[in-house]
C-alpha cells in the first residue's frame, strides 16, 4: 500500500511539473507568437491602390495598414503619429498620403517619405495633384503646395481631381477651380462625397445621383435610387458606382444608368470604397473592415472580413485552464503533506 501511495505521488507530481510547464509555455505564446497586426481601434479611412490589389486602411489606433484584397492578409503596417482620419493613394499608386495629426507621405511599402503639420485648421480631405498633395480644411479653404486656392466658409467634405481641374465638395456647393478660375454651383443637400466620371461631376441629393457636366456646369440626367444615400464610391475600372443608404449597397452601370445589382441587410457602415469589382467597408463601431466581392455579372458573392480577434483574447483560453490546472495541483501536494491530528 505504502509502495502505491509513493507511485501516486510521483505521478502527481509528473502531473503537476507538465502542467506549469504548459500554462507558462502559453502564456509566454500570448505575448511572443507572431500574430497578424490589425486595427483594435474603430477604422476611418479605407482607400483601394488604384494599379495593384492593395487595400490600405488607418484608424485610431494610430496605425495604417495595407492588405491583399485577393487573400484578406496582411501585407505591411506602420504605427503614425496619431489617429489616421484620411488615407490617398496618388494616381500611380506609388505613394500614399496619410492624415495624422501631420501630413504624412508613404510609399507602396509604409516608408515614410516625409512628414510635416499643417498648423492653424483641421485637414477634412486631400488628393493628389500630380506629385503634390491638394488640401481641404474645415473652415473652407483649399491649399495646394502651400499656397490657398479657394477659401469659402463651409467645410471641405471632399476633392476630386480631373486632369488639371480641382473639384471639391463643400456642405453646400460644389466647387470647380481650373487655371486659377472659380465656379460654385449650389446645392439643395450637404455632399459628404463626389466622383468624376468621364467629365462629369457625380454627387449624391437624397435618393438621387446627380450629375454636373464640367465643361459648361450643365445639369445631365441622374440616376433615381430607392436609397437615402450616405455613402458612394466609383469603380474606375468598370464605371459602375456602388451607392449604400438603409443598409443596403446598389450597383449602378453610370453609362445606361441602369441597376446592375443590390446587397440588403448590409446594417451601417462609416466608409465604403470600390474598385477593381471589390467593395470595402469599415463599421461604426468596431474595428472591422469587410470586403464584398463582385463576379462579373455583378452578382454579389461571398463576405471576407479582414479583422482578427486580438493575440491576447485568442491566445487566453490556451493558456487559463493549465495554470488552474497547475495551481489546484499544488493545493493537493501542500494538503497531502501537512500532519494528521
Amino acid at each position: 500500500m505504502g509502495k502505491l501511495n509513493e507511485d501516486i505521488k510521483q505521478i502527481v507530481k509528473m502531473l503537476l511539473l507538465l502542467s506549469m510547464v504548459i500554462g507558462l509555455t502559453a502564456s509566454d505564446a500570448t505575448v511572443y507568437t507572431e500574430v497578424p497586426v490589425v486595427h483594435r481601434a474603430k477604422v476611418n479611412a479605407i482607400e483601394f491602390n488604384p494599379v495593384v490589389d492593395i487595400l490600405a486602411s488607418g484608424g485610431d489606433d494610430n496605425l495604417t495598414v495595407l492588405w491583399n484584397t485577393s487573400s484578406s492578409e496582411i501585407i505591411n503596417y506602420v504605427e503614425l503619429a496619431g489617429p489616421v482620419s484620411y488615407l490617398r493613394w496618388n494616381k500611380a499608386g506609388s505613394k500614399l498620403a496619410a492624415i495624422a495629426e501631420n501630413l504624412t507621405i508613404l510609399d507602396q511599402k509604409l516608408d515614410i517619405l516625409s512628414s510635416y503639420p499643417v498648423s492653424g485648421d483641421t485637414i477634412t480631405s486631400i488628393n493628389w495633384v500630380g506629385e503634390e498633395v491638394v488640401i481641404g480644411m474645415e473652415s473652407g479653404e483649399i491649399i495646394l503646395d502651400g499656397e490657398g486656392l479657394y477659401a469659402g466658409n463651409a467645410t471641405i467634405s471632399d476633392i476630386e481631381v480631373y486632369g488639371a481641374i480641382i473639384v471639391a465638395a463643400t456642405e453646400s456647393s460644389i466647387v470647380v477651380i481650373e487655371d486659377g478660375k472659380i465656379d460654385r454651383y449650389s446645392l439643395d443637400l450637404p455632399v459628404k462625397a463626389i466622383e468624376v466620371y468621364n467629365g462629369t461631376v457625380v454627387f449624391p441629393q437624397g435618393s438621387s445621383v446627380e450629375m454636373l457636366r464640367l465643361a459648361d456646369g450643365a445639369l445631365m440626367e441622374g440616376i433615381e435610387t430607392d436609397l437615402d444615400i450616405q455613402f458612394m464610391s466609383l469603380d474606375e475600372h468598370s464605371n459602375s458606382l456602388a451607392v449604400y443608404g438603409d443598409g443596403a449597397i446598389q450597383i449602378w452601370d453610370l453609362t445606361e444608368k441602369s441597376l446592375l445589382g443590390t446587397k440588403s441587410d448590409r446594417g451601417e457602415i462609416s466608409n465604403l470604397d470600390f474598385s477593381n469589382n471589390i467593395i470595402a467597408t469599415t463599421d461604426p463601431a468596431w474595428p472591422t473592415i469587410t470586403l464584398l466581392y463582385v463576379n462579373n455579372d455583378f452578382a454579389f458573392s461571398h463576405l471576407a472580413s479582414v479583422s482578427y480577434i486580438t493575440p491576447e483574447e485568442n491566445l487566453l483560453p490556451i493558456s487559463l485552464p493549465f495554470t488552474i490546472l497547475g495551481i489546484v495541483l499544488i493545493g493537493v501536494m501542500v494538503r497531502r503533506k501537512q500532519p494528521q491530528k
